[in-house]
């Protein structure tokens, strides 16, 4: 027992095996949870997992692991948010296959799907958004995408290393959508089997500075459309034929609205130089071959958002420090950090 009651004793997803949860609550009172699962429903391996009670915080959980159900189908990574009783729903289509299966044209496509009615019906179910299918983009990795809605007004933030960084809206519920770039991957539709990261042609290969996949958004109060991201240099050659490089150690986290062009935007924080010397230190134990981790984002990064009433907006990030050098795996570790604006 604790303040907040007894600890739960049972699963809300019975039986079933799930991860990535997204927990929503809509107007009528109802709780959900979203999330994907390695369970066999059909001859698929799994689909998205519905999961509901009628009153937020009391009753019991019913599955509905058939909602999303169709084939193919192995979906993983869920974002989902509500309006009213209008429920919102992205996931990456296939999951992460190996080798890869294509689907509807793409490695990993981002798949919308919507309920009017509180999950009971899904009329819009596991849709391309045409602006960034493929002829846009080969594909996308698995959590490279959020979404907020109000109302009618959706807002998804899409963007890996390979592919712009970009913000898709919509006024009318998710029917037709407005793509409007903010970070430009130089290189139109990038494919890692077959491109090298050379721009300009002349054989050289080149550097480039993209989104790093984790950026997070928020339609304020007044219907804005707020994004944090971070950034990663990366190159890729044909001496690195499993993959990208990258600089780890690429570093600040970044804001753009849409007032903002692209390309344009916004460092409102980066790794802090505690004790004043003019660089971040690391561990001076050279056991580990990457005293600073390999977090898979840039130093600073992976940014979480929320609002309250009033409209203040209260983001999270975690950044290197130099004070959580410990004997631990001879690493520099991270904190989470909080910052907060006021006036939009």
């Amino acid at each position: 027992d604790g303040p907040g009651g007894d600890l739960p004793q049972s699963r809300t997803e019975g039986g079933y095996r799930t991860g990535f949860t997204n927990v929503i609550a809509t107007s009528s009172g109802k709780e959900m949870t979203i999330a994907h699962s390695s369970n066999s429903f059909t001859a698929d391996s799994g689909a998205m997992f519905l999961n509901w009670r009628a009153n937020k915080g009391t009753g019991a959980w019913t599955q509905y692991p058939m909602a999303f159900a169709s084939s193919p189908n192995n979906d993983t990574w869920s974002k989902a948010c509500s309006s009213g009783d209008t429920v919102y729903v992205i996931c990456h289509g296939t999951g992460v296959q190996d080798p890869p299966v294509p689907l509807y044209g793409q490695d990993g496509p981002i798949l919308f799907s919507r309920s009017v009615d509180g999950g009971l019906t899904w009329p819009i179910l596991r849709q391309v958004i045409p602006e960034i299918d493929s002829n846009f983009y080969k594909g996308f990795g698995g959590d490279s995408y959020f979404i907020d809605a109000q109302g009618e007004n959706v807002a998804i933030v899409f963007g890996d290393l390979d592919t712009d960084m970009g913000l898709l809206k919509s006024t009318d519920g998710g029917l037709n959508w407005t793509k409007t770039v903010i970070v430009t991957m130089p290189i139109p539709n990038f494919d890692f089997d077959t491109d090298y990261t050379d721009i300009d042609g002349d054989g050289i290969n080149d550097t480039l500075l993209t989104g790093s996949g984790d950026a997070t958004i928020l339609i304020d109060h007044s219907g804005r459309v707020n994004i944090w991201f971070s950034l990663a240099e990366w190159w890729r050659d044909s001496t690195n034929a499993a993959g990208e490089l990258y600089a780890p150690l690429t570093d600040g986290l970044y804001y753009w609205n849409e007032t903002m062009a692209t390309d344009s935007f916004q460092l409102i924080a980066e790794t802090q130089d505690y004790n004043g010397n003019g660089i971040i230190d690391f561990p001076a134990d050279t056991t580990c071959a990457r005293p600073y981790g390999r977090y898979g984002w840039s130093a600073t990064s992976r940014p979480s958002v929320g609002i309250d009433a009033s409209g203040t907006m209260y983001v999270t990030y975690m950044a290197l420090i130099e004070s959580a050098d410990t004997a631990f795996f001879k690493q520099m570790h991270t904190h989470q950090y909080v910052i907060t604006s006021p006036d939009n």
